[in-house]
Order: structure tokens, then C-alpha cells, then sequence
């Protein structure tokens, strides 16, 4: 909410809400809230959210890179499943059917997803990783069409090497 500062956020129904200082007797109080620099981080966040075409670009940057990504894994045959929504998402080596829970997302595999993240590393993009254990990657409304054409270019190298691994 913040953009990766500390800011914690409670929230209500306005009924409850007007329970709470300055409106009503009651207080709160919190080490993360109210504090500047993440107050004006967050109204910068929701600005940019709001913004017209926000949605549509993330969207469309989304429709880019997880089909593309997905037409690399048939292409150099390499079992995977690309799920996201927006600019977040998951990517599961060894599996091709849905992930709907942490326990699918386990069954993943963690050597083909280690030796991806490194090769991919090594030809210029960057993937979040906790040792190989799922996680989720993204992207931001700052990246752009032809940013996600560099970065499937780079992963067609990055699958080709993989698939010869396998």
C-alpha cells in the first residue's frame, strides 16, 4: 500500500470508524501509522492506480509476458505452468495443471526452477527466488510492451539452454 515503506492500515464500517479519535472516544495508535513518508507513499500509490489506463496497461503487459512465456515452454518443451493476475504471478517447473493451493505449489521443481533462475540471471533478468521454493515474481506499470519482448527474448536463450539440460 505504501510502495514498500512501513505503514499499517485498519479500516471499517463508517459506524465503527466513528468510534475512533478524533470522531470518537475511543483511540489508536500504532508504530507504523501516520508517519509522512509512507502517508504520502500510499496517496502517491493510490494516485497512480487511479490513474486513467492503469488497469488496461497492466493488463495488457500481463497478456504479453505470461503468453509469451507460455508459448517458450511449448516451444522448447519444458513442463511448467505460468499462473497470474495483473502484474503478479507464479511460475512451476514440472507441473501442467492449475496450481490452486500451497501443497500444488510444492510439487513443483525446485532444481529446473534453480538452474532457470540462474541462466536467466546470467542473460540479464532478474526472478525472485527463496532457494527455489515457490514464490511470486512481477512486473510494474513503469515496464513497457517492448520491455516484456527484450525480457521473452532473452528467456527464448535462457528455455533453450534449460531444455538441452533436461
Amino acid at each position: 500500500m505504501a510502495g514498500g515503506t512501513p505503514l499499517s492500515v485498519f479500516a471499517g464500517k463508517k459506524e465503527y470508524m466513528e468510534q475512533v479519535s478524533p470522531l470518537g472516544k475511543s483511540a489508536h495508535s500504532g508504530t507504523y501509522t501516520g508517519h509522512l513518508i509512507p502517508v504520502m507513499a500510499a496517496i502517491a500509490c493510490l494516485e497512480e492506480i487511479s490513474s486513467p489506463n492503469f488497469y488496461e496497461h497492466i493488463y495488457s503487459l500481463a497478456d504479453r509476458l505470461y503468453g509469451g512465456l507460455r508459448q517458450l515452454l511449448e516451444k522448447h518443451k519444458i513442463k511448467a505452468m505460468v499462473q497470474g493476475l495483473g502484474a503478479r504471478f507464479g511460475l512451476y517447473f514440472g507441473i501442467d495443471k492449475e496450481v490452486r493451493h500451497y501443497r500444488d505449489a510444492a510439487q513443483a521443481d525446485k532444481k529446473m526452477l534453480l538452474k532457470f533462475l540462474k541462466l536467466a540471471y546470467e542473460h540479464g533478468v532478474y526472478f525472485h527466488d527463496y532457494q527455489g521454493h515457490p514464490c511470486h515474481h512481477g512486473f510494474s506499470s513503469a515496464h513497457t510492451l517492448k520491455d516484456m519482448n527484450e525480457v521473452l527474448d532473452r528467456l527464448n536463450s535462457v528455455f533453450m539452454e534449460l531444455a538441452r539440460s533436461i
